[in-house]
């Protein structure tokens, strides 16, 4: 199939896996533009499947082929509220560059991780479910379409996993500073201070450097400093990567990339699909609409005065967390510098 036809066919594609009943999960998708307009690819997906298809998974494992089809180019991983959508909106290109948007089926192979589900348990096993699943989740209706794979920020335990498996495989992690991140939940309100509480749940579960706080002190924290932990504990977890994994892995602060959106995503597919088409220009209509709400316009001005409203109303609670977090280390030191700039790649 050729680019021309990419939003007309009907394709299918992996949706979810069940942890439970052992099933893949398909979905026929009778109408590609509006996929590839959705903001997330979880549940709220379900509804555009023309076509639902249930099968047991070590049957669709055996069936698989691995190495027959092409994984995805690259991820993009996130602390969450900090322009992801955007970027991955930005990098989007029907016929040439597919990027899914946390996809519900990512979502269900870190809880097969984390509940040590008995494929995940056996190499051999776990390699094949990795590749079924990231293949196949980014599966197209253009032969030949690259793939990229945005991940919920609950799932990038899976990375180093994923890293390890596919050498070839490149990184983006777009994140927040820590004032732009307590911003953002203090955005949200009530919506912001649940997320927080549920992420931190799902951290600490992950043995990831936030299990370093009892849950006892953690009921105690107030959303502000619940937050911080949750923070800090995603970029310690992501700048341990970022060494490891050495060039594979690029870092862009969220502030940098939503002043001049164009470059950070232009720097993003350079590094990700470096021989596909370029990202839209900063003329562009994706980055004058909100991610998440293509009917509402937005701007880096917009946001701006935004932020810098909240800013003004929260300086006292900004003020006093600031202290308390520049006390917090859970598991290492956080570098001086960002380790591994996207922008100053080159």
């Amino acid at each position: 199939m050729d680019a021309s036809s990419a939003d007309t066919q009907a394709f299918w594609r992996l949706h979810a896996l069940d942890f439970h009943r052992s099933e893949a999960v398909l979905h026929r998708i009778g109408d590609p533009a509006v996929l590839r307009a959705a903001p997330f690819w979880d549940h709220r997906v379900a509804p555009l499947a023309i076509e639902t298809r249930h099968e047991p998974l070590q049957l669709a494992l055996t069936r698989y082929r691995v190495g027959a089809h092409s994984h995805p180019a690259g991820l993009i991983l996130h602390n969450a509220l900090c322009g992801s959508t955007l970027m991955a909106k930005a990098l989007s290109h029907p016929g040439k560059r597919l990027v899914a948007r946390e996809p519900k089926a990512m979502t269900d192979l870190a809880d097969f991780r984390r509940h040590g589900h008995a494929l995940w348990q056996d190499r051999s096993a776990r390699q094949r479910l990795m590749d079924f699943t990231l293949t196949q989740t980014g599966a197209s209706p253009v032969n030949g379409e690259t793939a990229i794979l945005k991940l919920t920020n609950s799932d990038t335990p899976l990375a180093a996993d994923i890293l390890d498996a596919f050498p070839d495989m490149k990184v983006i992690f777009l994140y927040s500073g820590l004032e732009d991140f307590l911003l953002s939940v203090m955005a949200r309100g009530l919506q912001g201070a649940v997320f927080i509480r549920q992420l931190l749940d799902v951290l600490a579960f992950e043995n990831e450097p936030v299990a370093k706080v009892s849950q006892k002190a953690a009921m105690k924290m107030t959303d502000l400093e619940a937050a911080t932990l949750v923070w800090r504990s995603q970029m310690e977890r992501t700048f341990a990567l970022a060494e490891r994994f050495g060039p594979r892995l690029r870092t862009l602060n969220a502030r940098d990339f939503l002043k001049d959106p164009a470059r950070g995503a232009e720097a993003a597919r350079c590094h990700l699909d470096p021989d596909g088409p370029p990202c839209p220009g900063a003329a562009d209509a994706v980055y004058r609409r909100h991610s998440k709400d293509g009917q509402r316009d937005y701007s880096a001005q917009r946001r701006s005065a935004e932020r810098s409203a909240l800013r003004d109303r929260h300086a006292g609670d900004l003020f006093r967390i600031s202290g308390w977090a520049e006390t917090l280390k859970l598991d290492r030191r956080l570098p001086a510098h960002d380790p591994a700039p996207l922008l100053d790649a080159g």
